[in-house]
């Protein structure tokens, strides 16, 4: 027994040094990662501009009375400096570049989680509903929001199996955002950011020609759908006016997508204001009004902002 225990002690101290060096290994990658986690934090915490700020302004700062949610048709489409002037109501363009539902789900409740806007204007593009995985992986952009924001993490952990546990990492939720932190520290894209109040305007005119398109079949994404049911419930409890849109956009031939067939259906169910501009002639005849397929220029955008203030007046939706 005596010479067994020896042994032991002798094979232990064998490998004691090995031991020893990595835990001060493992010890000294633990300092680092929180050394230099913090200092991302830091620069990402400093930003004044860019597409970080924004998203941040939203769920962390705006109190908008009328808040705009949405992808680049959001950006480019709704004026707040119109709806300021018609309305006589604060107004902020919280879209965001090739950001969709999922990413417009996570800035909503970090803002609502704070205060009750009057009105918020979600606009939706026709295949709002199918399933794209590259979606998911674009939430980079929210994982620093991770921290201080527990109602988002359950949305954010849909991008892995494994992803919760990458934020024992204090380096990884800034990990594949350094070029746009440093852009938002130095106002690197300050000629192009937007303005008025996040609205920034496409200039020029359309003059490629018209492609056709056809819906693909995808697979519809029941966890966009659920957390658009989300969004409707949140502001029924907040007693924030909720409208869905479509906004103007020019296809040839589209087939009638199965997701706007969806979102019609669940606006009626949920009475809840719902505007398709798609297929609106107003519009689609008039290719002076846009910058391209997917979006409106600057005229048509102060068309179509004003028109859907004009409904949303003639139907007593905003008074």
């Amino acid at each position: 027994m005596m010479e067994n225990t020896k042994i032991g002690k002798s094979k232990f101290n064998k490998y004691r040094p090995f031991f020893v060096k990595g835990f001060y290994f493992i010890l000294i990658l633990f300092v680092l990662d929180f050394a230099i986690g913090s200092l991302f934090r830091h620069f990402f915490d400093q930003q004044k501009y860019g597409r970080l700020y924004r998203a941040g302004y939203v769920m962390n700062d705006t109190k908008a009375d009328i808040l705009i949610l949405g992808s680049s048709r959001a950006i480019h489409h709704y004026i707040p400096s119109i709806f300021e002037n018609r309305l006589q109501k604060s107004c902020y363009n919280g879209g965001s570049v090739a950001q969709y539902l999922v990413f417009n789900y996570i800035q909503f409740s970090g803002a609502i989680k704070r205060y009750s806007p009057k009105i918020v204007i979600l606009d939706l593009i026709p295949s709002e509903f199918i399933y794209r995985s590259d979606e998911y992986a674009r939430l980079s952009l929210l994982l620093p929001y991770y921290k201080d924001h527990p109602e988002i993490r359950s949305v954010l952990e849909k991008r892995s199996s494994f992803e919760k546990y990458k934020f024992y990492s204090a380096c990884y939720p800034f990990n594949s955002l350094l070029v746009l932190i440093t852009a938002g520290n130095l106002d690197a894209f300050g000629k192009s950011r937007p303005t008025d109040n996040g609205y920034s305007p496409l200039i020029g005119q359309w003059k490629e020609p018209i492609k056709n398109f056809k819906s693909e079949n995808l697979p519809i994404d029941s966890f966009k759908i659920e957390l658009l049911q989300k969004i409707i419930a949140q502001c029924k409890t907040s007693q924030t006016k909720l409208i869905l849109v479509c906004s103007p956009i020019w296809e040839s031939n589209v087939e009638v997508d199965s997701s706007m067939q969806i979102l019609k259906s669940i606006a009626i169910k949920q009475n809840i204001s719902y505007y398709n501009f798609s297929e609106d002639t107003t519009f689609t005849n008039h290719i002076s009004l846009f910058y391209d397929q997917g979006h409106l220029n600057e005229n048509g955008a102060i068309r179509f902002t004003n028109k859907l203030i004009d409904k949303l007046e003639q139907e007593t939706i905003i008074q």
